[in-house]
């Protein structure tokens, strides 16, 4: 089973973690767009079994990949745990068909751009989310690693997000949809 294991905190602007990586020399990998598709099921099943589905379009420079994606109920600790499997697609409107076809619904897109970086056998991203904000990630094999970077990185006195960005988006459209 493939777990994913990461630390998410909102952060001002990237300028102070893009200084801290420098200045311990972590190694930049690359910058990409992200176009994230979630689903559902038109009765709303993954939402309610704290899961997703999700179509993942990234393109760098004059390549793109597309990805699908499961990603099952949150585990308990202190980061966002939860198991993940991913597969590349190589057609993407056949795959949003299929979906189609199998009562799947679009429940929102969620755009940024990505930065990655490797550091201490972790993937660090720096995302800016459309409508959301300047967010980190760190990615890592254990808590104690991740801790670690969070620790180098300055970024230890920050709330730990233990949800993802599709949670932080619906409740965003939630709020604007209702005037508050």
């Amino acid at each position: 089973m493939n777990i994913e294991l990461e630390a998410k905190v909102k952060v001002p602007d990237h300028n102070a973690v893009l200084e801290r990586l420098a200045a311990v020399n972590a190694q930049p990998l690359d910058t990409v767009t992200q176009v994230d598709i979630y689903y559902d099921f038109s009765d709303g099943r993954l939402l309610n079994a704290d899961s997703g589905l999700r179509i993942r379009y990234e393109a760098k420079d004059s390549s793109a990949t597309t990805v699908l994606c499961y990603k099952g109920p949150r585990q308990a600790g202190p980061f966002k745990k939860r198991e993940e499997l991913e597969t590349q697609v190589s057609n993407l409107e056949s795959l949003k068909t299929i979906l189609d076809r199998l009562d799947f619904v679009i429940r929102l897109t969620i755009e940024k751009k990505r930065q990655h970086w490797r550091m201490n056998n972790c993937l660090i991203c720096l995302d800016t989310v459309k409508e959301l904000g300047c967010f980190i990630e760190i990615e890592g094999p254990d808590e104690s690693t991740i801790r670690q970077v969070l620790g180098q990185l300055d970024l230890t006195g920050l709330e730990y997000l233990r949800y993802g960005y599709a949670r932080m988006m619906s409740e965003h459209l939630t709020r604007n949809q209702s005037g508050r």
